[in-house]
């Protein structure tokens, strides 16, 4: 009887599998095993899509978690080594690599002192903006660079018009300081497991949020006031609800970003993003993630990306020639150890500075926090391009990258502080 009865139940759950593959249009197979390496394979245009790149992933028994069509990109499971290796001798298989993990870079992890504070109010703060939502304070890094909206005079830019892409663990859509600001959104992550029923890129984890709300939180009466108060916020959701995501993710990202864009002009319209900023970075690259940053240079995109949080050398995808590598200040214009610097001998190296030490911005589930990190001092300089952009209508990504270095504020060792402290006001002239 026992016998029968776990024959039974072997065949149920092969049944089960079946028919969530069935209903989930193949993306859910066997689950991945302890040993399985998750990995990404580009195939050649005439193989990518058909029948004979699906035999070639079916003969070394990699199992599929989603496509990138633009990259030619299949992200899947293989179950070992050798598969790789006899993946990458197939024909039409132009390389497979390992998908590499990228973490946000406002955590504790990597040695940055991620400061979580409760704000001073009780009970914190009401979705619907209610009597427990704190009043607006302006933080201390958008006083530093200039970008206080209060001295905002004749008229002078606050954003407005400009598309920023927060490539991060979503954000909190319906946060009373951010929620007017959210024009569009992505989910980037697969449809399998904790994803599968929860699409919407809503922040689960708040470093997303927190990273918005530096760019653009509202200027009203509540919370705090971002760089670009008016600039358009657009959620790709990157990274989980840990901070943790892979490189295929982003390289989907940015790859929708591009798609929003129509090459044959300056950036402009509804939905064309302007630009790009990720708080989120590893240690190495990858050749898949750095075809796909050049890919939204070329498309006319600003990208800016957090320099790192080890004290080390600048994170990917900082580090890649086409993106603004931001490192982090505090309140006296002074680099923490943390904060990953350049050493003068390559390209990975940091353009420009930016406060990232005890900031306190929006944070998930309409609250707000105080965090530190390279991540926080990258969304300053995204805000600042906003800025700049908004004022000068008719320059492209170049042109507002040039003048953010310009007129940055000199504070000393460049390896430190690449040009300096982002200064948007004197850039936007």
């Amino acid at each position: 009887m026992l016998t029968e009865a776990k024959g039974r139940m072997a065949l149920l759950v092969l049944v089960v599998a079946a028919v969530l593959a069935v209903v989930l249009g193949g993306s859910v197979v066997t689950a991945q095993g302890p040993a399985d390496i998750r990995s990404v394979v580009i195939f050649d245009e005439g193989t990518f899509g058909t029948q004979a790149a699906d035999h070639a992933l079916k003969a070394v028994g990699a199992a599929p978690i989603k496509t990138i069509d633009r990259a030619r990109m299949a992200v899947v499971y293989l179950p070992s080594q050798a598969a790789m290796a006899r993946l990458s001798g197939q024909r039409g298989v132009v390389r497979v690599e390992r998908d590499i993990v990228v973490h946000a870079t406002g955590s504790a992890a990597g040695g940055a002192p991620a400061v979580l504070k409760k704000p001073p109010w009780a009970g914190g703060p009401s979705k619907d903006g209610g009597s427990d939502t704190p009043p607006q304070e302006l933080p201390w890094g958008v006083e530093r660079i200039g970008a206080d909206p209060t001295s905002n005079r004749d008229g002078e830019s606050t954003g407005g018009g400009i598309n920023v892409a927060v490539l991060d663990t979503g954000i909190d859509l319906d946060h009373p300081d951010l929620m007017a600001n959210v024009e569009g959104e992505y989910m980037a992550l697969a449809e399998v497991g904790r994803y599968r029923k929860h699409r919407a890129p809503d922040d689960d984890n708040g470093h997303g949020t927190h990273v918005a709300g530096i760019i653009a939180a509202e200027d009203n009466t509540q919370g705090v006031v971002g760089v670009a108060p008016d600039a358009n916020l657009y959620a790709v959701k990157v990274l989980d609800q840990n901070g943790s995501g892979y490189f295929s993710d982003v390289i989907d990202g940015i790859y929708w970003a591009i798609d929003t864009h129509d090459p044959t002009v300056s950036p402009s319209g509804n939905d064309d993003i302007h630009i790009i900023n990720m708080s989120l970075g590893a240690d190495e690259g990858s050749v898949d993630l750095s075809v796909a940053v050049s890919a939204a240079e070329d498309a006319g995109i600003l990208i800016v990306a957090a320099a790192g949080n080890d004290g080390k050398a600048v994170d990917y995808p900082a580090a890649y020639p086409g993106v603004i590598a931001v490192a982090a200040t505090n309140d006296q214009d002074t680099a923490p150890s943390w904060s990953s610097r350049g050493d003068g001998k390559g390209d990975d190296e940091v353009e420009l500075a930016a406060p990232g030490v005890a900031v306190y911005s929006t944070y998930k589930d309409g609250s707000y926090e105080t965090l530190s990190g390279t991540s926080m001092a990258s969304p300053h300089v995204a805000g600042s391009a906003a800025l700049v952009w908004a004022a000068n209508s008719g320059w492209d990504a170049t042109d507002v990258r040039t003048a953010l270095i310009v007129r940055a504020e000199g504070l000393g060792d460049a390896n430190v502080y690449g040009y300096g402290l982002v200064q948007p006001w004197g850039a936007a002239q």
